[in-house]
């Protein structure tokens, strides 16, 4: 038996060859998963990478975010000159409330007989004043009356560079709109579509002197619109010192 036996025995060699292709084929598979790997994020980066419509989309976002931006730092300078001009008119109308309230101290301080001629001087400096501060306070502000109950009103007033639009039956505040002739005639349009979506709505444009060329804004666009061809649009020509809305006042008239 042991002379039939092999002289040399390759049972070594074939478990180091095993091994060997073994550490191969999983190098192999590493490599293989880690080349579909990045092949898969180099396929999903090309496919995220702009065309040139989503270019000119955002470009056409980022102009849109530039000019509400602007419309809004406009409002923000015109809501500072309003809120001064305010202060202004309180500071007057406090004024005359002091003196109204110092009148009638010294028409209740005043007890002798013969200060009855004071007394009636006091009173009618009291009258006075009285009527002037009603009379500031309804002077300046123009009022519409709409006669039919289920009929809304939209009164837009218009002046240089600024539009102040209010309805007459909902609660809500005044709202003032900055920009160009063209782009104010256009919101109030629009916002008009809206309302009139809703309810039977009158729109009613309160001209101010220097609002003239939004009016005429307004105009060619119902000529040029064939769904605005049967639009019946009131106007009033108001001084350029009153306002539609105790909001917003009207510029401070002249010496």
């Amino acid at each position: 038996r042991r002379r039939s036996a092999a002289p040399v025995s390759f049972f070594s060699f074939q478990d180091i060859m095993v091994g060997t292709i073994g550490v191969v084929l999983i190098i192999t598979l590493v490599l293989l998963i880690n080349v579909g790997q990045r092949t898969s994020a180099a396929m999903a980066e090309a496919a995220a990478q702009p065309t040139e419509e989503d270019r000119l989309a955002l470009e056409t976002k980022i102009e849109a975010m530039e000019a509400r931006r602007r419309d809004q730092e406009d409002s923000d300078v015109d809501m500072e000159r309003i809120r001064a001009r305010w202060d202004v008119e309180r500071a007057r109308t406090a004024n005359l409330q002091a003196a109204l309230e110092r009148a009638r101290t010294d028409l209740a301080a005043s007890e002798h007989a013969t200060e009855a001629k004071q007394l009636q001087e006091l009173d009618a400096i009291a009258a006075q004043l009285e009527s002037d501060l009603e009379e500031r306070r309804r002077r300046r502000q123009i009022s519409y009356l709409i006669d039919e109950a289920d009929t809304e009103a939209l009164v837009a007033e218009l002046m240089q560079g600024r539009v102040v639009t209010s309805r007459t039956l909902v609660q809500e505040s005044p709202r003032l709109r900055t920009g160009d002739p063209a782009s104010l005639a256009r919101r109030i349009i629009d916002e008009y579509l809206a309302t009139a979506a809703t309810r039977p709505t009158h729109l009613l444009l309160a001209v101010k002197p220097s609002g003239i060329r939004i009016w005429l804004e307004v105009m060619k666009l119902v000529r040029s619109d064939p769904a605005l061809k049967d639009l019946q649009i009131g106007v009033d020509l108001i001084a350029e010192h009153a306002s539609t809305t105790g909001q917003f006042l009207g510029v401070k008239e002249g010496p």
